[in-house]
């Protein structure tokens, strides 16, 4: 698996956020990549450096970035295209709006789950109270009744989240995102997810000059659900 995928959307926005707003103040990339190291999450950092490593060898920004797990490749080619066109600023500045889009989604999709996770917490507690009120259990198999459907359900939550995020953040495999959008009420998000990260893509890939038919093939490769 890629190293980007540790990476949230919201790591990833305030990293193309920092490279919008030093390639704005005209500052020369060798000299912005310490600063940005220093503004971005700690996670992104050691990433930070190896980039710095390869551009000072003359690998060129894009091909840096994807080789030291910083940019997809529809990115690549994007910030590839971007550079040559002189559009580089507004790229990195549309990235960080879009990443900065699907964290607020994320923060959205996890508030929604709070009300159904919060009547499944307490069924799992009022469920057994009437067996333990009648002795047919007693405290011990109280707790063990309630104890392990919220460890479940806990876990269930964290996969569901987790899911969500890796969907929205890698380029996985068909048959892999078919199978979560079987899941009941993640299928759903994540198809709307994918039809907004290819529809984004597409318009960026457009706006630097890239060819239709590339860029939809750029686009169609950057979701797991294929159109």
């Amino acid at each position: 698996m890629s190293s980007f995928v540790l990476l949230t959307a919201q790591a990833r926005s305030e990293l193309f956020i920092q490279f919008a707003t030093l390639e704005r103040a005209g500052i020369p990339l060798l000299q912005a990549l310490p600063i940005i190291a220093k503004q971005v999450p700690a996670a992104l950092q050691p990433r930070i450096e190896k980039l710095t490593r390869f551009i000072q060898q003359g690998t060129p920004l894009a091909q840096a970035g994807r080789r030291c797990g910083l940019f997809l490749p529809w990115e690549t080619r994007l910030i590839a295209v971007a550079t040559e066109a002189g559009k580089l600023q507004a790229t990195f500045t549309r990235l960080g709006e879009h990443y900065a889009a699907r964290a607020r989604r994320l923060l959205r999709f996890k508030a929604r789950m709070v009300y159904p996770i919060a009547i499944l917490v307490l069924t799992v507690f009022i469920a057994p109270f009437p067996a333990l009120f009648l002795g047919i259990i007693g405290p011990t198999g109280y707790i063990l009744r309630t104890a392990v459907p919220l460890i479940g359900l806990y876990l269930l939550v964290n996969l569901l989240v987790w899911r969500y995020r890796m969907l929205s953040l890698t380029e996985q495999p068909y048959a892999f995102a078919t199978i979560t959008l079987a899941i009941p009420l993640l299928g759903g998000l994540v198809r709307r997810q994918q039809r907004r990260d290819f529809l984004a893509s597409l318009a960026m890939l457009l706006e630097v000059g890239i060819p239709a038919i590339e860029a939809l093939t750029l686009a169609a490769e950057s979701v797991s659900i294929q159109y």
